[in-house]
């Protein structure tokens, strides 16, 4: 890529901005796009970092339909890891965020400080990630409403420590949702099973058993068969006291 090439492809851009169409700014925008993809291997920081600026300009004054239709996704994966400021120059508009932040191009640090200050929509896009390790994992479950919490709660790869699974938990209890998503991870401790099958409701113990993999099912079907085991033994115990009681009475009057 020539410089002449690029300073003639950036004062178009810079029409399109001032007094393009909608029309015609997000077809400079896919052109810019493609451009950039097509040459992005041989540009050095300094270069990336201009054509991430452009982009950003001309994006600003596109439609939104536009930008998710248009190569601007990739780009901005590729530019910001490149140019290194990933966080200031994530969209604010999830949908177009959304392939950034599923990609591989943002580390833990980044994405820790996207989800502590972006919008719920970005803490789900997160959320669904195919790698979240504990530190983005507890950050998200702090910031997390009940949607991005249940996709926490779904995505297997998602690392929790002790207090995130209290945390998972709690929601549990007050949403079948996430409920059932807790119980069929292969992970959950023994001791938060235990507490979600004694405390959630009879659908979601069905579902669970019906559902779940084989070995999440015989776990689950264990547990739930040494909980009514033990009801059933205080029933039994609660039943023969009075009885017990009244045999001693008894006997006692007539010791007397």
């Amino acid at each position: 890529m020539t410089g002449i090439a690029f300073a003639e492809l950036t004062a178009e851009v810079d029409a399109a901005v001032r007094d393009g169409t909608p029309a015609r700014r997000a077809r400079m925008l896919g052109q810019f796009a493609a451009f950039f993809l097509a040459h992005a291997d041989r540009l050095d920081s300094e270069q990336l970092y201009l054509f991430d600026s452009v982009l950003e300009r001309l994006a600003s004054r596109a439609e939104l339909r536009s930008l998710a239709e248009t190569e601007y996704r990739p780009c901005r994966c590729l530019a910001c890891a490149a140019a290194n400021h990933p966080p200031a120059g994530l969209h604010e508009n999830p949908a177009v965020a959304a392939p950034v932040l599923a990609s591989d191009s943002l580390g833990d640090a980044d994405l820790i400080e996207i989800a502590s200050h972006r919008s719920q929509q970005h803490l789900i896009a997160i959320s669904k990630r195919e790698q979240l390790g504990e530190t983005l994992t507890e950050t998200i479950l702090k910031h997390s409403g009940k949607d991005a919490t249940r996709a926490l709660a779904r995505n297997a790869s998602a690392c929790f420590n002790g207090p995130g699974y209290a945390a998972l938990l709690a929601s549990a209890e007050r949403d079948d949702t996430v409920a059932e998503s807790l119980g069929m991870r292969p992970d959950v401790p023994t001791e938060t099973l235990q507490s979600l099958l004694a405390k959630t409701t009879d659908v979601v113990r069905a579902r669970l058993l019906k559902g779940s993999s084989p070995g999440v099912r015989e776990r689950v079907k264990a547990m739930l068969d040494t909980m009514r085991s033990l009801t059933q033994r205080r029933r039994r115990a609660m039943t023969t006291l009075p009885r017990r009681a009244l045999q001693s009475s008894h006997s006692t009057r007539w010791d007397n």
